[in-house]
């Protein structure tokens, strides 16, 4: 008898180690996934600080994604686009870095414009990289939260 009482009590240790354990990891996972990533603009970007404080969308970011993202490369320009990732409008941008449907949205997207190669293709895809000025305002724009101005 004197064996199945202490087969539950060690039993019982193990399954509290376990619970603490998986809670405690649980809870570091969670405090690790709500940090917020800002993200650096190149070295040398060739703007002013004017240029990238406060960022505008309607002055300096859409002007950009319309000359490189779809008037002159035919990609996310609308219905009939040859991405299905449109960019032809305000919403439609902020859907794409909010999305969960394309991993890390805001993240590819820098990514894909600095051209840091790996699993994210170079943007734009065809024609030259944006100069490091357009980088900074865009990566400035997503980090103040891509606001509609």
């Amino acid at each position: 008898m004197m064996f199945y009482e202490t087969v539950p009590r060690k039993s019982n240790q193990i399954s509290k180690f376990l619970f603490f354990g998986i809670l405690l990891a649980i809870s570091i996972c969670m405090t690790n996934s709500c940090t917020y990533n800002k993200f650096s603009p190149p070295a040398s970007s060739g703007c002013t600080a004017t240029d990238t404080t406060n960022v505008s969308y309607s002055k300096q970011v859409a002007p950009i994604i319309i000359d490189n993202c779809f008037t002159s490369q035919n990609c996310h320009n609308g219905p009939n686009s040859f991405s299905p990732y449109r960019y032809d409008s305000y919403a439609s941008l902020q859907t794409f870095l909010n999305t969960s449907s394309f991993p890390e949205g805001s993240t590819t997207f820098v990514n894909c414009i600095k051209q840091t190669g790996g699993k994210y293709p170079n943007m734009p895809l065809t024609g030259n990289k944006l100069s490091n000025c357009d980088i900074s305002i865009l990566v400035n724009w997503i980090n103040e939260g891509y606001p509609n101005n």
